[in-house]
This record gives C-alpha cells, structure tokens and sequence, in this order.
C-alpha cells in the first residue's frame, strides 16, 4: 500500500513538473516573439547600423542600412523612395519583355544539348532586372559573363563578412573588393569607388535579397508541386507573363492561389533575410526571422510547408511576417516593387521553363535548404 502511495505521489510531481515547464516554455517562446516584434518596431538608426558594419567594410557601401544620422538617412531615402514611386508608375510590361529575351539567349545552350547552371541563371536574371529597374534601361547590357563574374564574386564577399573575427582574412577582402568595383565600373562605364555613389548600395539590398528567393519559389512551384498544383501555378504565372499589372497579380483562377499568394508564401517559408540584427543595450541581438515566420503557433502545423493556399483565408498579415522586416525601418519596397520584381522573374521562368525540362537532382520532403550555396550545383536540362 505505502508503495502504492509512493508511486502515485511521483507520478503526481512529474506532471505538474511537466505542465509546469511546459507552460514556463510556451511563455518563453511567446515572449521570444513578442520582443523580436518589439526590437524592430523600436529599433534606432544606431541599433540597426551597428551590426551592418560589416556590409559597410566587405562592400565599401554606405546606404540607409549603414547611416546612423538622422538627417542623411532621410537625404538617402529621398531618392529611392522617388525612385519607386517612378517604378511603380512606369508598368511591369517593359521589364518581363526585358526579362523574357535575357532568358531566352540563356537557354539557347539547351537547345545545343548542354545543361544549364539553373542558381547561375536566377542570379544573372536578377542582377539585369535589378540594373534595369534602378539604374538604365537603355545603356547597361553587360555580358552574361562580366555578370557571372560579379554575381560570384558579391557571393563570396557575403560568405567572408561572415567571418570578419579571422584577421588572416582582411587582405583577401580588400583584394577581392577592389577588384568587385573595378568590374563593376566596367559595366557602368564610369569609375565606382567605395561610399554614398558606390553602386552597391542599391544592389546589395535589391538583388542580394531577391535571388534566393526567386530561386526556392521556382524550385516549388515547377519541380516539387504535384501535377495538379504544377499546372494551376503554372496558369497563374502565365496570366501574368500575358498581362503583367496589379490585377493579374492578385487574381485567383479556378479557386488557385493568385500570384501575390505564392509569392507571399516563398517570402514567408524562404525570407530574404534569414536573420536580422540589432544593437540593444550594448549586446547585439539575432532576430530569427526564418524560425519567426515556421512557427506552427503563428502558421499551424504545416507551418514548414509550402502551402500557397494558407494565405486565401488571411485578410491581413500576420504581425509575425516579417520578410521585409518590421516598424519604421520596413523595405519601402514591401507593398508592390519587390513582390512584382519577383513576379516579373517567377512569370517568365514559368512561361520558358515547361514540362519539356528537368533538373538534376530530387530533393527530400520539407522546405528546401535556406543555406547559400545549397543548389550550386543544380543542372536544367531538357527531358529525356
């Protein structure tokens, strides 16, 4: 009897010791959340600057991620909010015709019977659309090669500004730079040197943060849907590519998620920015917006899939999707040139890429990697 006693009187501790951690973590987790919201929504200029000094460095950049005064943040902002509201104003007619003959000279190899490098040819996508965009329409076509060439070289001065605390590494960086802006002067025609007119400055946060997404969306939506989603993505890309404006973008066809939704949902399930910093009392603090934006509490328990049609019941945003961030230091490009520049890129690749082609390698079940040089390797080729 007394062990009896005894044994119920343990189990009774292990549970509420269980509910009791359980519901200490469940808070946690919550206040996790909630003062991720908080930081950003608080965030000074000096808050965000301060861990992007290393972009300032690698790159030779000086934008609105770097600057912490308040009034040549505004002088910054003044231009590219202009040039949005340009862009915005101008159509989307123009640059999928101009994104549509770039690829089309891309695939030409394939028509020779070679593969093609299918990160190579997104990247290069997305640099001319980013150059056409912001820059000139009329005077930049650089080759596919000086592309290249740039794209891989911004890749690898990424990979080394993570590494900063390797002082061996410093002289591989400047080298490495200087040689980045040397080719891209070449490109531009003009001498590019390092500060507030440095090129990069617009590149690196429209381009560096587009590509990968792009990427992973195609990847979904051509290669891993099933033949019935393949189909319904493919439709809705091609209305677009048709009739590329704001209504084909939100439109849904045959009860299939609109555009607007599956793009939403690659920003969501692959964010342009896996993880955002800021400088709060003295500490630099990691902002997991990757983790932020899976978390079943917030997106159910298909939170790690991608499920374009989640967003057909959603009139709003969620506070937890935070793809362009969140509070005063949002991407201005948030509500229509960054979603539309992605539609731009994902309409085409759909309209060229069709059933007649296959890539060179089956992925597992659950999201693709998020890591940088995840498909380096990926091959497109046509269909046996």
């Amino acid at each position: 009897m007394f062990i009896q006693i005894f044994h119920f009187s343990v189990l009774v501790i292990l549970f509420r010791w269980f509910h009791t951690f359980k519901e200490k973590t469940k808070k946690k987790k919550e206040e996790t959340k909630f003062d991720a919201l908080v930081i950003l929504r608080q965030s000074s200029l000096e808050a965000r600057a301060s861990p992007n000094q290393r972009l300032q460095f690698v790159f030779g950049i000086h934008n609105a991620f770097t600057s912490t005064n308040p009034n040549e943040y505004n002088t910054i902002m003044g231009p590219i909010r202009h040039k949005l509201k340009v862009i915005r104003s101008s159509g989307w007619s123009e640059p999928v015709n101009f994104i549509h003959k770039c690829l089309q000279k891309q695939m030409f190899r394939i028509s020779q019977k070679r593969s093609l490098n299918l990160s190579s040819v997104i990247r290069k996508l997305t640099f001319r659309l980013t150059l056409y965009m912001f820059f000139s329409r009329e005077t930049l076509n650089p080759s596919d090669q000086a592309i290249e060439s740039i794209t891989t070289s911004i890749n690898s001065l990424w990979i080394d500004s993570k590494n900063l605390d390797d002082d061996s590494i410093s002289d591989k960086i400047e080298a490495e730079k200087k040689d980045l802006l040397s080719q891209l002067g070449r490109i531009m025609n003009t001498d590019v040197e390092e500060g507030e007119n440095n090129p990069l400055n617009i590149i690196i946060p429209a381009y560096e943060t587009l590509w990968r997404v792009v990427l992973r969306c195609f990847l979904e939506i051509r290669f891993r849907a099933s033949v019935e989603q393949r189909q319904n993505y493919r439709d809705t890309a091609i209305k677009f590519f048709r009739e590329p404006h704001a209504t084909n973008f939100k439109v849904e066809k045959n009860f299939s998620p609109s555009l607007a939704a599956i793009i939403k949902e690659a920003l969501r399930l692959y964010p342009p920015t896996k993880r955002i910093y800021r400088l709060v009392d003295g500490e630099t603090i990691r902002i997991e917006v990757e983790k932020i934006q899976r978390d079943p509490t917030t997106w159910g328990p298909d939170s790690t899939e991608f499920k374009p049609s989640r967003w057909q019941s959603l009139e709003s945003n969620p506070p937890n999707y935070l793809p362009f961030g969140a509070g005063k230091f949002q991407c201005p490009a948030q509500h229509e040139v960054a979603p539309m520049m992605i539609a731009v890129l994902i309409s085409v690749l759909i309209n060229q890429i069709g059933n007649g082609y296959a890539i060179s390698e089956d992925f597992d079940s659950g999201p693709l990697s998020g890591e940088r040089d995840a498909f380096a390797g990926l091959e497109l080729m046509v269909s046996e």
